[in-house]
């Protein structure tokens, strides 16, 4: 069977650069190990380049101080209903009530010239 990839240089592969995808090479990076990100599209940013920098979280300090009555809970309701039957429950909980200390993570994470500064972010 012929290598295609070596493995030098790396210890983990990550397949795909959207948002998770990249999450998770910055995650590895974070432990001390050298990630390689394979994608199959031509530019990097998977289904997130869609987003428009988008990102769903029940934030209650934030939304609380603007009369948005939102929880994770709640969050899990609407994404199981609009998914109609097609999501699986145990991993959209997972998304739901772990999606704000992503949120929280992502700036600090966030690798100089990797993801663009927020609007506004510099004065």
């Amino acid at each position: 069977m012929k290598r295609l990839l070596r493995s030098d240089g790396f210890d983990v592969i990550v397949v795909g650069s959207g948002l998770a995808g990249l999450s998770a090479a910055l995650t590895v990076a974070e432990f001390g190990y050298s990630p390689v990100i394979l994608e199959k599209a031509c530019e990097p940013g998977g289904l997130t380049r869609r987003a428009y920098g988008f990102f769903n979280a029940a934030d209650a300090r934030r939304q609380i101080a603007l009369g948005i009555d939102d929880s994770p809970e709640k969050h899990l309701r609407q994404a199981l209903e609009v998914s109609r039957g097609k999501a699986r429950e145990p991993l959209m909980r997972t998304l739901c009530y772990e999606a704000y200390s992503t949120l929280q993570w992502l700036p600090a994470a966030r690798p100089e010239g990797l993801v663009p500064e927020p609007r506004g972010a510099r004065a």
